[in-house]
């Protein structure tokens, strides 16, 4: 990290580029998948996260409702800013947004990062299934089985919010 890590929240009716760049790195040039398929009708309607190491766009994510549901969804993070905490935050700042319009949180997830969101609370549900070429798993989390992590423990770790 260059500088200190902000963030903002974005409309999809406002300017989406810093997240849909971000996007096509990770989700498209990273993990191959289709380029055609990495914007969908869920980007004007959603709300959109975005990190900065000072100026620069690090990381993304959305919050928006399929039907009733509250879905988070294209959570990523540069190559380079990995293994930085910056995935985590992004999820935790998510999860508590999400959590002031609706009382659950649904999201697919790929199966490689699956136990990322388990740890906060995300259960499984039903079988794995193909989304744009890949296996993902539907996720829920409730909010009164929500957890956030802490590397100080397991006494830290039982952080929960009701």
């Amino acid at each position: 990290m260059q500088g200190m890590i902000t963030g903002k929240w974005i409309t999809g009716q406002q300017d989406l580029t810093d997240a849909l760049e971000i996007r096509q790195k990770v989700f498209v040039q990273e993990q191959g998948f289709p380029a055609e398929t990495e914007r969908d009708a869920f980007d004007a309607q959603a709300m959109h996260a975005l990190m900065f190491d000072g100026e620069t766009p690090v990381a993304t994510g959305r919050l928006y409702f399929d039907g009733a549901k509250l879905f988070l969804g294209r959570i990523c993070v540069l190559k380079e800013y990995r293994g930085q905490s910056i995935g985590d935050l992004m999820t935790r700042l998510m999860i508590l947004r999400g959590f002031d319009f609706a009382k659950e949180i649904y999201l697919h997830a790929q199966l490689q990062a699956q136990g990322f969101y388990e740890r906060y609370g995300f259960r499984a549900e039903g079988e794995p299934f193909l989304e744009e070429g890949q296996e993902h798993v539907l996720m829920r989390l409730k909010k009164e089985e929500t957890r956030f992590p802490s590397k100080c423990g397991e006494d830290c770790a039982k952080n929960t919010i009701h």
